[in-house]
This record gives C-alpha cells, structure tokens and sequence, in this order.
C-alpha cells in the first residue's frame, strides 16, 4: 500500500453539543477520560500512517495545550502524540470543510490522503476502505453506513460509484447512505476548490463529479460508530461502549490501554455512602457527597453532587 497522510477535521465549534463546547473544543471533549480526537489518532497510526495533519480554530489554545505543539523555526506549528509529530493548520476565520483542506495544501498534496472528521469514534476497519479507493482510481472514496444519521449520498455498489449527494442531481432509482466522516482522496480535488473563502467538500465533490470525476463509496456494515455531536448522543455513546462485550484498544496506546475504559478516574472522589447505579463516569477532580445517588451520568472533570443529591441521564459540567 503506497504513503498516505491524513487530516483531522477539527476546527468547528461544536454548537449542538454545548454547553460542554463552551470550554472545551469538541474533538477533545473526554470518553472516559480520554480525549476523543487520539481514537481516531491511534486508528490512525495503527493504520501505518505517520504523517498527521489537524487543523484548529475554535479554542485553538486547547489543542495546543493538549498536544504540545511549538512554532519551528522553519514557521510550522508541530505538536506530538505518541512521539510522532502532529502538524496543526491554525485558522484565521471559518472556512468549512474544504476550505480546511486548502489552507493545509502544502502539507496534502503530497499524494493521497485520509480525511477523518474529528468528532467520529469509530472502530471501523480502514484498511479496506483504503485498499478499495487505491484500487478504484476514483478522486475520492466516501466510507458509507446504511443507517446511524442522514442518509443523503445516492451510491451504486454495482459500479462503485457515488452518483448524488443531497439530491443536487436527483437519482430516486438508487439507495440513499449516511456518509461516516471518513474519506479517501487524491490531490486532484484542489483543482475544485475555490481559492479563497469558506469552501464545503460536499460543493467540492459534487463540481468534481459534474467535470466527470468519479466518487467511490465503501459501505461498512459492521463496527461501531458515533457522531458525538449533541449532549444526548455523547451521553449515550459512554452507555453503549460501557456494555460492549469489545474495547477499544491499539497498540500503541501502551500498557494502560488494557485497562480502558475505566468509569471511576483515580483521582475523583466517591463518598462511601453514595449509590452508583448504572454507567456512571466520574472525571478527573469530580467528586460524589454523601448519601447522593448517581444513575447512568457523566460527571465531567471538576464536577460535583451534593450531598444527598439525585441525577440520572444527566451530564454534570460544574
């Protein structure tokens, strides 16, 4: 399998998921406390791709912070995560998707590439997706799902062919998929993006598709997958990982990866009187009073119940 970069979507502001975005940008918001872009970083880097972009504007300083990352003399900004080096793309001003893309192109043009929305955990196998789009000598390769969010991208399997996305084109003949967040593609695409101001990869794919690109899809039917994009869909993502008889688990997360996912942080405190039932994630420094009763909640890091507190289904920020 020849080199491949990736890039890491990160730079939205995550309205839908306040208030946990208000703080804290939402790639980095923690599933049990692990911060939820390193999935995708460790999916990554177990795939054998080393050569990581991530681009970064809400809270910027977070990402920052999170991964060390330092100005070079050469004027790049490089962070690290598991000794590899991550280049992050800060940005000025909103420029969506494919306007990221753009303003990372010194570092993507290279040759192919994997786009990974940051705000996707997923265990879905990526090997196959990238055989297939290598293969398929398609601009782009779109991971698709039958169900799980909008179904909007019109894919023929019989011909490998993304046909509509949106209804832009209109094909009622052929069945509708949820695209995953997750892309392949070839550096050909900047040929259609514009050159200055926010630019969406959809509007990029489909002028593509009208100059007579192909588009592929690979449809997965198997592995987990969540867009943590509301309070209730991050809320249910720790009670389904919590229940799945599998873990998340690359190698190169070291030793401690084993032991994931722990609900209790070490240094959260729990009054001994306290009645936990259910998924109950208690953050780093979040503390439970006595006599409290906590039932399927997150307490994020700082939190507190009160004595004698009752929560359920809830998310506790403060």
């Amino acid at each position: 399998m020849r080199e491949c970069r990736a890039f890491l979507l990160s730079s939205g502001p995550g309205t839908r998921l306040r208030p946990l975005t208000e703080e804290i940008p939402k790639p980095l918001v923690p599933i049990f406390h692990k911060p939820l872009l390193t999935f995708a970083l460790d999916h990554i880097l177990a795939l054998g791709i080393d050569q990581i972009g991530i681009n970064a504007r809400y809270l910027w300083e977070s990402f920052y912070k999170e991964f060390q990352v330092q100005r070079t003399s050469e004027g790049n900004d490089l962070g690290i995560y598991e000794k590899k080096s991550l280049h992050f793309f800060k940005e000025p001003s909103f420029l969506d998707t494919g306007g990221s893309l753009r303003n990372a192109r010194s570092f993507l043009e290279q040759g192919t590439f994997l786009i990974h929305n940051g705000d996707i955990l997923t265990n879905i196998a990526l090997e196959d997706l990238l055989r297939q789009h290598l293969d398929s000598g398609a601009i782009a390769t779109l991971l698709l799902r039958e169900q799980g969010g909008p179904l909007n991208v019109c894919y023929d399997e019989k011909s490998n062919r993304v046909i509509d996305i949106r209804g832009k084109f209109s094909h009622p003949e052929h069945p509708l998929f949820l695209y995953c967040g997750i892309a392949v593609v070839e550096p050909t695409i900047f040929n259609f993006i514009a050159p200055e101001g926010p630019a969406s990869l959809i509007d990029v794919l489909l002028n593509a598709m009208k100059a007579g690109h192909r588009v592929g899809g690979f449809v997965t039917r198997s592995g987990f997958w969540s867009d943590i994009g509301t309070p209730e869909s991050y809320l249910q993502t720790h009670l389904e990982l919590a229940m799945a008889p599998w873990k998340f688990y690359y190698p190169l997360q070291g030793p401690a990866a084993g032991a994931w996912p722990q609900a209790i942080h070490p240094t959260a405190l729990i009054d001994p009187s306290a009645k936990l039932h259910g998924t109950v994630v208690v953050g780093p420094g979040a503390s439970i009073a006595q006599n409290a009763k906590v039932t399927d909640s997150i307490l994020l890091p700082g939190a507190t119940v009160k004595s004698g507190g009752t929560i359920s289904n809830t998310i506790v920020l403060v």
